[in-house]
């Protein structure tokens, strides 16, 4: 996943330097193997686009619900003092005990994450796979909400079903 953030972002940098002889150059083979060992070396871990999001706990969920509140009645406030102004809500609301609904809402996103981990089968990120992933990486969450129900193995067969449909001009844009 950092890989692929990282060439879309060198990528556009070079198009807007109007430095487009130096694209192919860093899709090259050689450049992508270089990066991925010092990757390696360097021991930056490379994520899994298809591995299921951890649950988020009950005060991001109440921070969600109570951010954009604060900010229309403080829209003078920075994002250090909203942060603080929830973080005191919190404790508020924590010590009348009205906080029973995040907590469902919570353990609801928990148990999806396990569901979903179950189900969970890793895959092996290879070079010759870097087009592959980067295209998973860009329309995984896509087909997550067009097909719900579908854990992480049916999503990747799906995009390797479309993967393989697509003409290779269409490919070489991941590459």
């Amino acid at each position: 996943m950092i890989l692929n953030y990282l060439n879309i972002f060198i990528e556009k940098f070079l198009e807007n330097n109007n430095l487009h002889y130096l694209i192919s150059l860093w899709r090259s083979e050689h450049t992508q193997e270089a990066l991925l060992k010092h990757c390696k070396k360097y021991q930056i871990k490379l994520k899994d686009p298809c591995k299921p999001k951890r649950g988020k706990s009950a005060f991001l969920y109440f921070c969600d619900e109570k951010r954009d509140q604060i900010r229309n009645l403080n829209p003078d406030l920075s994002v250090k003092e909203i942060v603080s102004k929830l973080g005191s809500m919190w404790q508020e609301e924590k010590s009348k005990g009205k906080i029973n609904e995040y907590e469902q809402m919570s353990m609801n996103d928990r148990n999806r994450y396990k569901m979903q981990m179950k189900t969970y089968h890793p895959t092996k990120l290879k070079k010759e796979n870097v087009a592959f992933n980067k295209f998973v990486s860009l329309k995984y969450d896509k087909i997550l909400l067009k097909y719900p129900n579908f854990n992480s193995k049916q999503i990747r067969r799906h995009l390797k079903d479309k993967w393989n449909k697509m003409p290779l001009e269409k490919k070489e844009k991941y590459v």
